[in-house]
């Protein structure tokens, strides 16, 4: 008996289909475009749409489509997420196995860092991916990879997930009002995360913390840090709005599937010093992570840049109880009820898959599509 393409499409990618689009309209201005953009170029009986009206929506649609990869003898499924960072992050915090999920990223939202991370820094490179991978012009093993995943405890009792980052100190409070102030209208082409910041260090509505730590369980080489600004736990290489924080001491960018991340702490700066680390931080180069470090571990730049890192215990020594806290997770604040307790950093080691396009290997005819790339979707988009 001959098959049918759906059954010819899933036999040659593994992908169970249809392929689920979730979008987060609340993710930021361009999603709600992307979308109507996409159900007229992928609404076939190959796809499947999901428009969200609150974050638990997206978990549970990951949940349902998880399940059934579970009872389907683990065939993958294919998610898109069309939003941002937060809208990645509410697709990975289900207590579901996701081992048998494969996300392909589309930056929707106020910022998408991991998908800069992976490659899928734009919806054309997406949607170009997608249509290439189930019309057979480009095999999905050599865009598929498995990726790590950090497990954060906190609270005496509460867990999340993150993809991307995890940090305590003025972020938290950064990501609030930047969140707060999406939700307002948005902030146009600034940088908002750099703006908040800078209201905050001139107002002086963050006050520094003490922070110690434990790395990897080494209860006699723990640490004390005094006066920190922000004491970041990172697996992928921007946060911020596509700052490079984590280029790696290579220089070759972040790896996200080692089974292991990285830490950069920022100690109290003068103004001047922090506009000058976030120019730096803007640059294509790693000389941030690199710079010779003094006999307190940090270095020109007030970083601390920490490798290697399997699990991380944090304590704040030092935190004003009369004030509220924040933990920063992909761009979302997590408020802290009890802020001088442990907070508990774990990587999950290939938890989950993505989509990703490797530097070296561009998509197939890539070199004619670049020509289509300042339009939102290129002019043939057929599956």
């Amino acid at each position: 008996m001959e098959m049918s393409k759906q059954e010819g499409i899933e036999e040659r990618t593994g992908i169970k289909l249809p392929v689920d689009l979730i979008t987060n309209p609340a993710a930021g201005e361009k999603s709600r475009e992307i979308t109507n953009a996409m159900i007229r170029r992928l609404g076939s009986e190959l796809f499947e749409c999901h428009e969200s009206r609150s974050a638990d929506d997206i978990t549970s649609v990951v949940a349902k489509k998880s399940k059934e990869a579970d009872s389907d003898n683990g065939q993958k499924r294919l998610i898109l997420l069309n939003g941002g960072d937060g809208t990645y992050n509410k697709a990975i915090n289900t207590h579901s196995d996701l081992t048998h999920i494969i996300f392909g990223l589309i930056p929707g939202g106020t910022s998408s860092d991991f998908a800069t991370t992976i490659g899928m820094r734009n919806t054309e490179r997406t949607c170009n991916l997608v249509n290439d991978i189930l019309t057979g012009r480009a095999s999905i093993d050599d865009y598929l990879k498995a990726i790590d995943l950090i497990r954060v405890k906190y609270d005496e009792g509460k867990e999340v997930k993150a993809m991307n980052l995890f940090s305590i100190g003025i972020d938290g409070l950064v990501c609030k009002e930047v969140n707060a102030g999406r939700k307002k209208g948005g902030f146009g082409r600034i940088n908002p995360f750099i703006t908040e910041a800078i209201k905050a260090l001139k107002t002086g509505s963050y006050k520094y913390i003490d922070v110690a730590y434990i790395i990897n369980n080494d209860i006699i080489g723990g640490h004390i840090a005094h006066d920190i600004l922000s004491f970041v736990v990172i697996n992928g290489q921007y946060a911020g709005k596509r700052m490079n924080y984590n280029p790696g001491k290579d220089n070759a960018g972040a790896v996200i599937d080692d089974g292991m991340f990285e830490g950069i702490i920022a100690r109290k700066m003068s103004f001047g010093d922090f506009m000058k680390l976030a120019v730096q931080m803007k640059r294509n180069n790693n000389k941030h992570v690199i710079a010779p470090k003094n006999k307190h571990g940090f270095n020109k730049h007030n970083l601390n840049y920490l490798e290697g890192i399997k699990k991380i215990e944090l304590s704040i020594l030092n935190a004003d109880l009369s004030k509220e806290h924040y933990l920063n997770v992909d761009g979302e604040e997590q408020k802290v009820e009890y802020p001088r307790s442990t907070i508990q950093v774990e990587v999950m080691p290939s938890a989950t898959n993505v989509l990703y396009i490797p530097s070296k290997l561009p998509l197939p005819q890539e070199n004619l599509r670049m020509l289509y790339d300042k339009r939102l979707f290129p002019p043939e988009f057929e599956l």
